[in-house]
């Protein structure tokens, strides 16, 4: 026989590292899904089920609750009479004032208000004080389970109402129907049941209760938008009585105020001589302006008298010219005196024609001519000595002036001095009188305008009464569990499907383990068993799926080993109930049928049950011959249904097999293999993980045949079995798929999975 190569160093590091390797599917379609659903619809169905109805059950006790909403706009401009923009201006309306006013209806003092007004802390959907005590935590109450003397005494001690006075005492004062520290804990309440939102990016703001009664949340959410209408109103109210009050008091203020400043700019002007006329301007000031003018019109007068006197002194050189000059022209005297030598010329001329020069008469005429003229000229003297003196009392007239001039704004600019501080004291005199006429008249203005308060917000709708509950939303509910369970129920199938770490195939053999598959062998039904073995049912119908797939294994392994000699077998498993001993007392009768003689040696000491495959009692059997209580011909026995030979394990042993045993096995299997009358020897070992004694036995067969249970056997017990058994020498022919159910197996999509159903399965139908 060809020794059968043993596993590659490759394929021991790939057995080893089974245990880290995830179970999952290299390569899931779609179709491969639905496959998996399929496989696992009676777990969908069924966790659909239960969730669906707990979840019904769940729903139809929840406590409906409902919900009234009301709405308020904000932003209102206040309609202001007297426009007092300053005082009494509505909000701005933006969306940090709407993010404002949500925190102001949220307010606790506001929510105190309108608790106070309903009288909701008596109430016990919103006080937790005043709900029944559950069940659960009456039985968790470690009191009711205290003696009824101890339970008294507790009372006693305990029990006493919060805030209740001894009998020999008197209260202090009148006990509160409820204490801050319960008001607090049903604002808290309230919080929980409320809800201010914004609606979208208007400048609507929608408030709405949720509670156990319709009419409490409707009048609730009424109440609640009344008082935050009233809570603007009076804020504004009491801003005007604040800002009249703060007015009030500062006008009699500013009345002083204005009265000091004007007394202190009179007294400063009747101290510093900065009188004040009817006309623009202080005495000084119109004064020096009067010298001024004196002054300026004496200059002129004086430059008037020297032109005059130039004129006249100039005129003097010529006593023709002389009597042109107009001084001259202005005396009535010399105008006469004038006339008169005038007449006297005219006379002289005449005469001059009358008379000769020497005659009497004209030199008479000629002598008061001439008397005439020098009094004309010392008329004339007379007038520019009037103008020297004119002109002389002139200069001495400004020269005072300037003088006196020159003193009068010495003094202004000395009173200048006082007058910057008369300027200061003037404009804080009119600064107080302006801001006492302002102040008075904003406070006419607050004081009529008590009576047009609006508030910054309007009610848009009340809230109405719910007409049906807002939660539960039972169908909603019911269809969001249904899709759960649905969605959950897909993952526990997936999870069943795929926690199972068993192979399911004979690709998974090869690709995960490295060893050869040898086959499937399907499970009967107990249809099929009709109360019998498998080994019993191989007989009745040897055409079945199982009787060819037992013949599959053996074929398959000996083709791969050869078929030169007697072949001993070692059958095990890495675990017990894996199908091992029907495998083993299947495949012998299986042989025996085919005319090959078989030897099947039961080495399960412990819990050997070949005997029951074959239907016989278990008799003397391995361990009586191996003890020396019998000899291999007694424990030698046949099939009464085929040519097989076995021995059964006949007594059983609850400890190791010693050294001494071990080698009287070995020299047993080496007789038979010797004496030529067996073609295969099998040996049904007990499971490898379980106990020691397949790992003694591994080293006196030639190949061994490894049974793992189709889809139950974990992968990581598999693999360490496998470690084990080739650790003691062994080597493994393959791997046999026990118990396989073959509708399920034929639903997944391996290679193998349509091997005996379908058109296949047709082949093994009797």
């Amino acid at each position: 026989m060809n020794d059968v190569p043993k596993l590659s160093d490759v394929h021991r590091e790939v057995i080893g590292s089974v245990s880290a390797r995830p179970a999952i599917v290299e390569d899931l379609r779609l179709s491969d899904a639905f496959q998996m659903l399929w496989r696992q619809k009676f777990w969908i169905l069924g966790v659909v089920f239960l969730v669906t109805f707990f979840s019904w059950i769940g729903i139809a006790q929840l406590t409906p609750l409902y919900t009234a909403s009301s709405q308020v706009l904000i932003g209102v401009r206040e309609e202001n009479v007297l426009n007092v923009e300053d005082v009494l201006a509505g909000i701005s309306a933006d969306d940090v004032t709407v993010e404002n006013e949500i925190h102001v209806i949220r307010s606790r003092d506001l929510i105190g208000r309108t608790i106070d007004e309903l009288g909701l802390v008596h109430d016990p959907e919103f006080n937790p004080a005043l709900r029944p005590e559950s069940r659960l935590m009456e039985l968790l109450d470690v009191r009711r389970y205290l003696p009824l003397a101890w339970q008294r005494a507790w009372r006693d001690h305990f029990g006493a109402e919060p805030g209740a006075q001894p009998a020999n005492t008197q209260p202090i004062q009148q006990a509160l129907p409820y204490d801050d520290v319960e008001r607090d804990v049903v604002i808290d309440q309230f919080l929980s049941k409320l809800a201010v939102v914004p609606e979208g990016t208007s400048l609507v703001i929608r408030i709405e209760i949720t509670t156990r009664d319709p009419g409490t949340s409707q009048l609730v959410a009424n109440t609640l938008t009344d008082f935050y209408i009233v809570s603007q109103l009076d804020a504004k109210l009491a801003a005007t009585k604040r800002a009249s009050a703060w007015l009030f008091d500062r006008l009699e203020q500013l009345r002083t105020d204005a009265m000091v400043s004007a007394r202190a700019v009179e007294e400063f002007r009747r101290e510093s001589g900065l009188l004040q006329t009817n006309t623009n301007g202080t005495l000084a000031e119109q004064e020096i302006s009067q010298l001024n003018l004196r002054f300026v019109q004496e200059q002129t007068t004086l430059a008037e008298t020297q032109a005059r006197l130039r004129q006249v002194e100039s005129l003097l050189q010529s006593p023709e010219a002389t009597a042109t000059a107009s001084e001259v022209l202005r005396s009535s005297l010399i105008i006469s005196l004038r006339q008169q030598e005038s007449e006297l010329e005219r006379r002289l001329a005449e005469m001059g024609e009358i008379y000769g020069d020497r005659h009497p008469q004209m030199v008479a005429t000629r002598a008061e001519l001439a008397d005439l003229k020098n009094t004309i000229r010392a008329e004339i003297s007379k007038v520019v000595d009037g103008l020297r003196n004119e002109m002389s009392i002139a200069r001495t007239r400004a020269a005072a002036l300037e003088r006196i001039l020159t003193q009068r704004r010495q003094s202004l600019a000395e009173m200048n001095v006082d007058e910057v501080r008369l300027i200061a004291l003037q404009r804080e005199a009119e600064s107080n009188q302006n801001l006492l006429e302002v102040v008075m008249a904003r406070f006419k203005e607050i004081s009529a305008q008590e009576d047009f308060q609006k508030a910054d917000a309007t009610i848009l709708s009340r809230a109405a009464l719910p007409r049906g509950p807002s939660f539960p939303n039972k169908p909603l509910m019911l269809g969001l569990a249904v899709v759960c369970s649905i969605f959950l129920s897909v993952l526990v199938a997936f999870a069943i499907d795929q926690s199972g770490s068993g192979l399911r195939s004979m690709e998974q053999i090869e690709q995960l383990m490295g060893m050869a598959p040898l086959g499937l062998v399907p499970a009967l039904s107990e249809v099929d068993r009709l109360g019998k073995k498998p080994a019993a049912y191989l007989l009745k119908r040897p055409n079945s799926t199982y009787s060819e797939a037992i013949r599959t294994v053996y074929a398959n392994l000996s083709l791969m080993t050869g078929d030169n000699k007697t072949k001993t077998l070692l059958i095990t498993s890495s675990i017990p109930s894996e199908g091992k001993t029907s495998i083993s007392v299947s495949l012998a009768r299986a042989l025996a049928i085919q005319g090959q003689k078989v030897m099947l040696l039961d080495c399960d000491f412990r819990r050997g049950t070949a005997h029951k495959g074959f239907g016989v009692s278990a008799g003397p059997g391995l361990m009586d011959y191996l003890v020396g209580s019998a000899t291999a011909e007694e424990v030698t026995r046949r099939d009464p249904k085929t040519d097989a030979s076995f021995i059964s394990v006949g007594r059983h042993s609850s400890t190791a097999l010693s050294f001494q045993l071990y080698k009287k096995l070995e020299g047993l299997m080496n007789s038979l293999k010797k004496s030529g009358d067996y073609h295969v020897i099998i040996m049904d070992s007990p499971p490898i993980l379980a106990v020691s004694d397949s790992r003694m036995l591994a080293g006196f067969v030639d190949e061994a045949l490894f049974v793992v249970r189709w889809a139950k056997t974990r992968r990581e017990h598999v693999s360490r079995a496998l470690q084990q058994l080739m650790g003691s020498g062994c080597k493994v022919g393959g791997i046999v798929l026990s118990m396989v159910d073959v509708k399920r197996h034929s639903q997944y999509r391996f290679g193998d999975s349509g091997l005996y159903t379908g058109y296949m399965g047709r082949y093994y139908r009797d």
